[in-house]
């Protein structure tokens, strides 16, 4: 008699997707440059590109939760919301 070996393998396929990120600055802000730094690039620079008065850029994200900033002029933004 012989046996019948069966082996099951799941796979999880995590495609990514592209994500645009874009930032408008209020006005009478003067903005020379931006860039979006977050958990899914360790937190490293990927530069934007000014359109039509806003900053974009797309990325290919995993799907999933992602913290991200904007550092904006070779800074962090102060928080407008709860700095006078």
């Amino acid at each position: 008699m012989g046996r019948i070996l069966a082996v099951w393998v799941w796979l999880s396929l995590a495609l990514a997707v592209p994500v645009t990120f874009r930032y408008t600055p209020p006005s009478g802000l003067e903005v020379r440059s931006v860039s979006l730094r977050g958990s899914f690039n360790g937190w490293g620079e990927t530069p934007m590109q000014k359109e039509d008065g806003s900053w974009a850029v797309t990325v290919d994200l995993d799907p999933g939760e992602h913290q991200y900033k904007f550092f904006i002029n070779g800074q962090w933004p102060r928080d407008m919301c709860n700095d006078p």
